[in-house]
């Protein structure tokens, strides 16, 4: 069905906003159409900008449903019509997109890089700013936690959470205080940890945004899982996080809730349930190139290794 309105930019806006929310309620299996014909329309009419909008967007959704080769080339059209409507803005959060899917891949150069060069263009248009903020500040504070500069994560994070407070922005708030009990929980901070995974997982109940929602159950799943050694705990918040991924075809997602089984798995003793799904994620990610999904699961598998070698 054509939305009910005359103009085609109308309709492109309308088209790309189903999609969106498609995608935001879990329907990740749903969205792309929606995205693809509010695409072609917005190129039709030249409207560079919410052209580079609607492939950021296809972008992240190509992220979370593991097609990250589809993810790569979709933040890079964005970049290019961004910079076509010169739009700072767009080409900022588009490049983002474009280091955070070869984060994902495992290129750290790359993806710091395009990070870097974000956060300077974004300090060019808008000095106030010192770090990037919203998801691509949440997607760049992750990728420096990754590479153990838990520093750098911090004030990334830290300023993000107070721009993201002041408008209100739930999602954004969520993720901010996940990213923040991950760092506690790194830094052995536990019960700090602890709350900063009750503030995110209330606000992601409180919102309608699935993708939001699984990545704190995931995040304080494996908390519960692999330093908490609570196998209950971490079976309700995994699982759960497991279903939602299934449903809406978010490999990504599934991969790491799998990971996050097997430790719990293993934590309770059950050594051939976590083989099963550490081997499980290690498959799935190797098909998507998830990189960290591999290491991830090579992390449980070798564990299990380590604990099987005492046994005998």
């Amino acid at each position: 069905n054509e939305p009910l309105v005359s103009r085609p930019t109308d309709k492109a806006w309308i088209l790309n906003a189903v999609g969106l929310c498609s995608d935001n309620i879990g329907g990740g299996n749903l969205a792309d159409p929606f995205y693809e014909r509010s695409l072609a329309i917005y190129l039709e009419s030249g409207d560079w900008a919410n052209a580079s909008r609607t492939y950021q967007n296809l972008s992240d959704l190509h992220c979370s449903r593991g097609d990250l080769a589809r993810s790569l080339q979709a933040a890079g059209q964005a970049t290019d019509l961004a910079r076509r409507a010169e739009s700072k803005d767009h080409e900022c959060n588009s490049m983002a997109y474009q280091a955070w899917a070869y984060h994902l891949q495992g290129d750290m150069d790359k993806a710091g890089r395009y990070f870097l060069d974000a956060e300077a263009l974004e300090k060019e248009y808008d000095p106030s700013k010192s770090y990037l903020y919203s998801l691509r500040g949440i997607q760049h504070a992750n990728h420096m936690r990754r590479q153990g500069k838990s520093d750098y994560a911090l004030k990334v994070t830290e300023a993000n959470l107070k721009i993201c407070e002041r408008n209100h922005w739930t999602n954004s708030i969520s993720r901010c205080n996940r990213i923040m009990a991950d760092l506690l929980a790194d830094a052995g901070l536990q019960e700090k940890a602890r709350e900063s995974y009750g503030k995110a997982l209330g606000l992601a109940r409180s919102i309608s945004n699935k993708g939001v929602l699984m990545e704190t159950l995931l995040g304080r799943g494996l908390w519960h899982a692999g330093i908490m050694k609570d196998t209950a705990a971490a079976s309700s918040d995994l699982t759960e996080a497991l279903e939602y991924a299934r449903a809406g075809g978010y490999r990504l997602y599934e991969a790491d809730a799998r990971i996050g089984l097997a430790w719990a798995h293993l934590a309770a003793g059950d050594k051939a349930a976590a083989k099963a799904e550490a081997d499980y994620a290690r498959r799935m990610s190797q098909e998507m190139g998830y990189y960290w999904g591999g290491k991830d699961a090579e992390e449980v598998l070798a564990e299990i290794d380590k604990q099987q070698s005492r046994q005998n």
